[in-house]
């Protein structure tokens, strides 16, 4: 919020070309230094809180695809929206020492893949995806033989899934 904040508070529009701020002297207001206002570099905030924090990960050009997996980022509750061309990608997860739970909004134009060893769920789990309980082996279209555990694949709209903690 502290490095960020002034940027988006300014009247630019825009995340600046690198994180120095310097003072002016006369006002005291925060501007930055000598520097483009408008680079591409200014996109890694978002794009890497978008993968790391929400666990958002673009799998085609256009986010058609997107992989979905929780991170261990040490928050118990983290949501927001990762932004796509077709609409927002909303997220929002929240983790007791029992459960894992996601809520997740996929624009219409816009598929998921749940990374199911992301979500640390006990051998043997009944898992819920939209209200119901599922057997694992059912999930629909999951993919065991996936290097890192199976996806379950998601069609746009609103879901919500639950697992119980290892």
């Amino acid at each position: 919020k502290r490095r960020f904040g002034p940027m988006l508070d300014s009247d630019y529009g825009t995340l600046w070309e690198d994180w120095a701020l310097i003072a002016r002297k006369s006002s005291g207001a925060w501007r930055p230094a000598a520097r483009c206002l408008a680079q591409a570099e200014s996109a890694f905030p978002p794009d890497t809180l978008g993968r790391w924090a929400l666990g958002v990960w673009p799998q085609t050009p256009g986010i058609g695809l997107a992989r979905i997996r929780y991170s261990e980022c040490g928050l118990k509750k983290i949501g927001g929206r990762v932004p796509a061309p077709q609409g927002n990608i909303e997220v929002e997860w929240s983790v007791s020492a029992k459960r894992r739970r996601l809520r997740l909004c996929l624009p219409p134009g816009v598929r998921g893949e749940l990374d199911i060893a992301s979500m640390k769920a006990r051998h043997g789990w009944r898992p819920r995806l939209d209200g119901s309980s599922v057997d694992a082996g059912q999930w629909p279209a999951a993919r065991p033989s996936a290097p890192d555990g199976g996806f379950v694949a998601l069609d746009s709209g609103e879901h919500e899934i639950a697992a119980e903690i290892e």
